[in-house]
């Protein structure tokens, strides 16, 4: 199986046979966006995340964040990433079944046209470089791992979790119950905002 978590600046690859899948250049995430530089020239992965910084925000496009170009950038993004971390470990992608976790929001307006992730569905089941994947909503997946690992009893399954989850430039609060998302709430504040501040 191979997880895709698609981040505000970072997408992170992971196999159950070979943990997170590193990219070309050893990190452990990749960029998550692109960067637009003269004409339809793009940069994508690390060479992308090297002018993130300098470049102005109207060059720069990234897969969360809602806008015309969301389901392009997303492709962009993710279809080098993915077929250079299976290619590097060997791994078949017509023979893998992906799982891809998808933010909270995008639950309540999944079959909305505007929503980016319900584009991304309808095209990715004709995409060479990965099966259709299984879509889960992230705060869903968090308390899955956190099952696994111990840090939820398995005798509370039946009663709601508080998921808070602080990404680079938003944090999102949902309350899970019984693997369904019931409610979710976005602030506009991350852990970009400490460190400007």
């Amino acid at each position: 199986t191979l997880a895709v978590d698609v981040g505000t600046l970072f997408v992170k690859l992971a196999h159950n046979g070979n943990g997170i899948l590193a990219t070309r250049e050893g990190a452990r995430s990749t960029f998550a966006g692109v960067v637009k530089r003269d004409g339809d020239d793009i940069l994508v992965g690390q060479p992308a995340m090297e002018k993130f910084w300098e470049y102005p925000k109207e060059k720069v496009d990234l897969a969360r964040k809602p806008n015309n170009n969301t389901t392009d950038v997303l492709f962009q993004v993710l279809t080098p990433a993915i077929q250079d971390a299976l290619d590097r470990a060997s791994l078949q992608h017509n023979k893998m079944r992906s799982v891809v976790t998808i933010p909270a929001s995008s639950v309540y307006d999944e079959n909305d046209p505007r929503n980016p992730w319900a584009a991304v569905k309808a095209e990715v089941s004709g995409s060479t470089v990965w099966k259709t994947p299984t879509w889960i909503p992230e705060p869903v997946a968090a308390v899955w791992g956190a099952q696994v690992h111990g840090d939820l009893p398995l005798h509370d399954l039946k009663k709601p979790v508080l998921v808070v989850d602080m990404g680079a430039h938003a944090t999102s609060l949902t309350v899970v119950e019984k693997d369904v998302v019931k409610a979710n709430v976005t602030l506009d504040v991350g852990a970009q905002s400490f460190v400007d501040a």
